[in-house]
């Protein structure tokens, strides 16, 4: 079975690191636009279309802020319960071999 499927758990400890990264930028730029800052970008109409990116942006990013978490989740989870069978594995693996003649 090994053959055909593997889990490297590094990376997929990876992939959890760099979506929580990804919210954290996102949060961040959508942060910038917000509140004052977004009235100090430049001209007003370079305020103007800054404000209005934020306000119409603000609702669909934080869904998909809301969808990075699930996803971080799963996959974090799904990195536990596979780092948890290796370690299983290996254990169980290690006292077969104390078992065997000549150990």
């Amino acid at each position: 079975m090994a053959d055909f499927f593997q889990v490297d758990l590094g990376v997929l400890q990876q992939f959890v690191s760099s979506l929580t990264q990804s919210k954290e930028r996102m949060d961040s730029a959508l942060k910038s636009l917000g509140g004052g800052i977004a009235g100090a970008v430049g001209s007003d109409a370079l305020n103007d279309a800054a404000g209005e990116f934020q306000e119409t942006w603000e609702y669909g990013l934080g869904e998909l802020g809301k969808k990075i978490d699930d996803t971080n989740k799963g996959v974090d989870a799904a990195h536990k319960v596979y780092k948890q069978v290796e370690d299983d594995a290996k254990a169980a693996w290690n006292q077969i071999q104390t078992l065997l003649p000549g150990n």
